[in-house]
């Protein structure tokens, strides 16, 4: 096995702290990790998406995906229409319990951090981004 560097540690340390506080958000309003990703997503797209988009930004696999959406619609959160995903009166209420008030606690945050911190903070999330994007893609060409 490879030895993990130490920043490798910390970095994963970092994320997994971030995903824990989703995680406790989810089980404060009494819903699944899955739902808050499928809640999150349709909200930050005004109320509707995608079936596509939610599974992407929800990082859900697409069965846990689909599970999830019948639970909300069955009750009465989300309605459906092919791939098309909207909230309901109810699921926008939902939304406005849970959903906005993390959004809201995530621009606090980011308007904590002064412009320049921002940017070289999304500045080095991209970089380090398509730096594992480019090494992940050698590993799957060199796979098959």
């Amino acid at each position: 096995m490879e030895k993990m560097n130490p920043r490798l540690l910390e970095l994963n340390k970092m994320l997994n702290e971030n995903d824990v506080l989703y995680q406790e958000m989810a089980k404060t309003f009494g819903m699944s990790n899955c739902m808050l990703g499928v809640l999150y997503a349709v909200r930050m797209h005004q109320n509707a998406a995608t079936k596509e988009i939610i599974r992407t930004t929800s990082y859900h696999d697409k069965e846990r995906v689909e599970k999830t959406l019948k639970e909300m619609t069955e009750k009465g959160y989300l309605q459906i229409e092919g791939e098309e995903v909207s909230l309901t009166r109810k699921g926008r209420d939902l939304a406005r319990k849970t959903i906005d008030l993390i959004i809201l606690c995530e621009n606090e945050a980011l308007e904590d951090l002064s412009e320049k911190d921002h940017r070289t903070f999304t500045m080095l999330i991209r970089r380090y981004t398509s730096l594992l994007r480019h090494s992940l893609e050698e590993v799957k060409r060199n796979d098959r």
